[in-house]
């Protein structure tokens, strides 16, 4: 995950998240937030902002759920160990754990929404089109195939939806960064080969070609 702090005047917040590809938040009043795209994903709201104001300057926090990504914008470093810095340290903290407790809340929901949907076939458009295999966890939900992102440790953490003309959108909050699907080894070889992929149409193609167990990142 990276993180990134900035320190200017407020007025060139807007040029400066201009150029990092993030749309710029107006009429910031004490202790606001609220959702913002990406200039290259305007249609999508995947950053969550929150902005604090103190009688020394201004702050402003970013983090973007489809990259993991965090941006903090100031105005001033606080000194070391001073009421202000122990008010923006607290700030930070409760950012970070709001965040986590979305993340949170999506995993759950996206682990409700796997055990719970109809299976897929491989009857659905997107799969008829790439000539896959629908697999156990892949569900149905209003006729888009949702496809469940595991972590390391196999635990959903969000829901990859493709409707059948193929576009693609994932949960609302959901953790993406670091996640995969894993399309399982078909055949069993005295050598192990691990395929990774990025996409689930490349990944699928290539584990049905290759019988290679391979990963979608």
């Amino acid at each position: 995950m990276s993180n990134i702090t900035h320190i200017c005047p407020s007025n060139e917040w807007p040029s400066w998240l201009k150029a990092h590809d993030v749309d710029c938040p107006t009429g910031l009043k004490f202790n606001d937030s609220g959702r913002l795209s990406e200039l290259s994903h305007p249609k999508k709201q995947n950053i969550a902002y929150q902005y604090m104001k103190t009688e020394h300057g201004e702050l402003l926090h970013l983090h973007n759920f489809r990259t993991g990504a965090n941006i903090n914008l100031r105005t001033y470093t606080p000194r070391k160990g001073s009421k202000d810095a122990q008010r923006i340290d607290g700030f930070l903290r409760g950012t970070s754990e709001e965040t986590e407790a979305r993340y949170a809340r999506a995993a759950a929901k996206a682990t409700e929404l796997i055990n719970n949907l109809p299976s897929a076939t491989d009857e659905h458009p997107y799969l008829a089109k790439k000539g896959l295999p629908a697999f156990p966890d892949m569900k149905i939900d209003s006729g888009n195939l949702c496809i469940p992102v595991y972590n390391a440790d196999k635990a959903i953490t969000s829901i990859q939806f493709i409707a059948p003309d193929g576009k693609k959108q994932n949960l609302a909050d959901g953790r993406i960064k670091g996640g995969r699907y894993v399309f399982p080894e078909q055949v069993s070889r005295k050598f192990k080969t691990v395929v990774i992929s990025e996409s689930i149409g490349s990944g699928g193609s290539i584990n049905a070609s290759t019988g290679f167990e391979t990963i979608c990142t």
